[in-house]
């Protein structure tokens, strides 16, 4: 059969329409963006418009037959942009995590941190940290305040002295780590770390700090000698003020030079007879040289002052003991053992919630931190408590 011309156009355009169309089809299937460019694209766009990035993010799973782990953690990672961390936790729990790019953990690990989700973000970033590559000095710096947070304090000192080890010069770090070492009462330990941090060149204001606080911890420690050699330095390197005299208090007052101390004192009181330690000082020397009434002044503006230190009622009551007020002595006493009581409670409580987190432990560490008129402590843990 013949076909007519106007038939036979007809088929033309029809068989060239189908080849055309074809050849659109082909182009767009070889040319379209594979799984990795919109992951890649979306990653630059999500800095700038996070919802603009995530059906990108769907696309790159969808061209992955639903199995793309770094395109999922990026979408867990817009969740958490935008708050909905029951879904990106979720999502993230539920992930295959050993092939997820490093970066695209410390990202989530980082937003996790910044929501309080401190699980996650530890979960995230431990990956990181035991992987050994370019990001895991940047998932130690988040994992060490998580850690803290979390009360898992051996952890907390392993990730900063990590950090200080490939980053000396972040002091930031280095003040953490003493701060630390300070609060669980590490003397010894903290004069090496005051020492290794200074051999570093820390900047101007945190070099002198340093300096303050190894005089100080050389105090704690008993070594005299030490810390007039340093306190030595330190005089050449700040100025003549209060707290730097208050040093020099301590150290006559350690060196059993008293009425030496008592001028260093009276000179700067002055200028510091609001702080509860120059009471303290002046108390402590006017009871080394047997003025004990004297003493008992300053002890008691101390504990008036501060009504849950410990040290103050101990002071107290040895004071009264010599002025023959037994009954005062006794209660006093009294009070300051069960001051230190409670902090050893407390102490206690912490150590077992890092161990076994559970919401009657924070209830009693609250309760505590109140009793003892630690208002910032207690509130720290109120917030912990809304977050578990």
């Amino acid at each position: 059969m013949t076909l007519t011309a106007p038939k036979r156009e007809v088929t033309i355009r029809i068989i060239m329409l189908c080849i055309a169309c074809s050849t659109v089809l082909g182009l767009w299937f070889w040319s379209r963006p594979d799984a990795a460019t919109l992951l890649t694209t979306g990653l630059e766009m999500e800095v700038r418009d996070p919802a603009a990035a995530r059906p990108l993010f769907v696309q790159a799973i969808t061209r992955k037959n639903g199995d793309f782990p770094d395109a999922q953690i990026a979408l867990c990672n817009i969740e958490a942009q935008f708050g909905n961390w029951s879904e990106a936790t979720s999502s993230f729990h539920s992930l295959e995590k050993t092939s997820i790019r490093s970066d695209l953990l410390v990202r989530f690990g980082h937003l996790a941190y910044q929501g309080k989700q401190y699980e996650a973000s530890i979960a995230a970033l431990e990956i990181v940290r035991n992987r050994d590559d370019d990001e895991t000095l940047a998932a130690l710096k988040i994992l060490s305040p998580a850690y803290r947070e979390v009360g898992r304090q051996k952890d907390f000192e392993f990730a900063t002295r990590e950090v200080i080890r490939r980053a000396p010069q972040d002091f930031s770090m280095w003040w953490s780590l003493i701060q630390y070492l300070k609060s669980t009462f590490r003397n010894a330990d903290c004069v090496i770390t005051l020492r290794e941090a200074l051999s570093h060149n820390p900047p101007r204001e945190f070099e002198v700090e340093l300096q303050f606080q190894l005089v100080e911890q050389l105090l704690a420690t008993g070594n005299k000698k030490e810390a007039w050699k340093e306190y030595t330095i330190l005089e050449e390197n700040s100025d003549r003020s209060p707290r730097l005299l208050t040093l020099k208090v301590d150290l006559h007052r350690l060196s059993g030079q008293l009425t030496e101390a008592l001028q260093v004192i009276t000179e700067i009181f002055p200028y510091t007879n609001h702080l509860p330690d120059a009471y303290l000082a002046r108390g402590v020397i006017h009871f080394d040289l047997h003025n004990f009434e004297k003493a008992a002044q300053d002890f008691e503006r101390l504990v008036q002052m501060q009504p849950h230190n410990e040290r103050a009622h101990h002071k107290l009551a040895d004071t009264y003991r010599l002025l023959d007020r037994l009954e005062a002595s006794v209660h006093h006493r009294k009070l300051g053992n069960d001051i230190r009581e409670k902090r050893r409670n407390v102490n206690s409580l912490i150590e077992q919630y890092s161990k076994s987190p559970q919401r009657e432990t924070q209830s009693r560490i609250i309760e505590i931190y109140s009793e003892l008129g630690e208002v910032e402590a207690a509130q720290y843990w109120k917030q912990k408590s809304a977050n578990f």
